[in-house]
């Protein structure tokens, strides 16, 4: 499937010769669907920002290994594409950031949100949308990775997404959110219904969530959530120690050894030795 040809970027410029300039270095079109891309696009349209005036790209994440993942993926796909990460000492996170105003185009007509994304309306690409499941897999891996969190409580599983924009613009919120829940049940993975986690008058924002919710008597969302769409770094490790612990019945056998190397890595978070950012309260929870 082609999702960008030549002629649809040049018409991104008003004056055809740049686009043709800018398009000697590199050889994207046509630009066809792949994971890779999904992926990207998901990144991008949660933990992103595209600015084309200033052919500015940057992904943010608290987590060097994820930002070091997203320059891999992008630099993979696209030969020629240079990413920067730099450490932001105001906010204690991580940026890949690409300048380049042709990629940043290219995003654009891919589907991602240019500009502030709180304040716009948006929904999942159509290429995306009604594309085969792996695309759709890599769009849902994508988003949770970026924006979704893994909770254990008590007997429970809990793996949320959320997504914060202005009020003025809550139903097209709640309409993204929607179409995700329904990418999900196409992988047999039900949801709550969309919930408010926070509003902020003052700041004119509200912030609205999905849960997959898991437990001894019902693990089969969170099972094929692991299985069907899964997750990279310390949210997998995460969701697998709590599956291993809350539903040891239902878990696949070959998930206890990952669990065991999990818990291992747990109790050195305990003696301050270990990175993982939730290891040290997992013992207090069973």
């Amino acid at each position: 499937m082609i999702i960008v040809t030549k002629a649809a970027f040049l018409e991104t410029y008003k004056r055809k010769y740049r686009g043709l300039a800018a398009l000697d270095k590199y050889s994207w079109f046509p630009l066809k669907a792949s994971p890779e891309l999904s992926w990207i696009v998901a990144c991008l349209q949660s933990d992103g920002h595209v600015s084309i005036k200033h052919g500015l790209i940057h992904f943010t994440s608290k987590y060097l290994s994820e930002v070091n993942n997203f320059r891999g993926v992008v630099e993979k796909l696209f030969p020629g594409i240079n990413c920067t990460i730099r450490r932001s000492n105001q906010t204690d996170t991580f940026e890949c950031l690409i300048t380049n105003q042709p990629f940043a185009r290219l995003m654009y007509l891919c589907g991602v949100t240019v500009g502030n994304k709180t304040i716009q309306s948006y929904g999942i690409p159509a290429w995306i949308q009604n594309g085969s499941r792996l695309l759709q897999k890599s769009f849902l891996q994508g988003l949770f990775e970026c924006e979704g969190y893994v909770k254990i409580r008590r007997e429970r599983i809990v793996i949320s997404f959320s997504q914060a924009k202005s009020i003025d613009l809550k139903e097209n919120l709640i309409l993204y959110l929607e179409s995700i829940k329904r990418l999900l049940l196409r992988f047999n993975i039900k949801t709550s219904n969309v919930t408010k986690n926070w509003i902020r008058p003052y700041k004119n924002r509200v912030c609205l969530a999905l849960e997959i919710n898991g437990s001894a008597k019902s693990p089969v969302s969170v099972l094929n959530f692991l299985a069907k769409i899964d997750l990279h770094g310390w949210k997998k490790e995460k969701l697998i120690y709590g599956i291993t612990k809350i539903m040891p019945q239902k878990a696949p056998v070959d998930l206890f050894w990952e669990s065991s190397v999990v818990e291992r890595l747990s109790r050195k978070q305990e003696a301050g030795s270990s990175n993982l950012p939730w290891g040290s309260k997992i013992s207090k929870i069973f």
